[in-house]
């Protein structure tokens, strides 16, 4: 792995060390296993309930809503803390500048997609129009 910038010592910062860790990598690998799994499970529970009326307790739309919130926050959080460890322009500009620049999509769109779900909560006139960009989830 390539680490770009060090203290005055010669040392990672304690970013560095953190987002190149062993340990961070399986969190990583485990957090995109996870979402996987939840947005398989939300897409199998959509289409198994498309006919049927909405449910009178709404917990599953509610926990559906929290959980997708919830990923939405761990891999913002990943991204910053990655783009902060190597820095503002050397986090693109670097031998996993594609993969980067694919999660920088990646979660810009969840950002988009978590705005319109809040709507669609909130009752938002506008939010039926935005529901289109929910189809584009399985991209993810």
């Amino acid at each position: 792995k390539i680490i770009k910038s060090q203290d005055e010592q010669g040392t990672n910062t304690w970013q560095q060390r953190l987002v190149y860790s062993p340990c961070y990598e399986l969190y990583s690998a485990l957090l995109i296993l996870l979402n996987a799994i939840f947005v398989g499970w939300q897409t199998e529970y959509a289409a198994s309930t498309v006919n049927q009326p909405a449910s009178q307790d709404g917990f599953e739309p509610t926990f559906f809503f929290v959980a997708q919130i919830v990923f939405f926050l761990a891999f913002f959080f990943d991204l910053v803390l990655r783009w902060i460890a190597d820095g503002l322009i050397y986090f693109v500009c670097n031998e996993e500048m594609y993969w980067n620049v694919l999660d920088i999509f990646v979660v810009s769109f969840n950002l988009v997609e978590v705005i319109t779900e809040t709507m669609m909560f909130a009752g938002s006139e506008h939010a039926v129009l935005m529901t289109n960009f929910t189809v584009v989830r399985m991209i993810r």
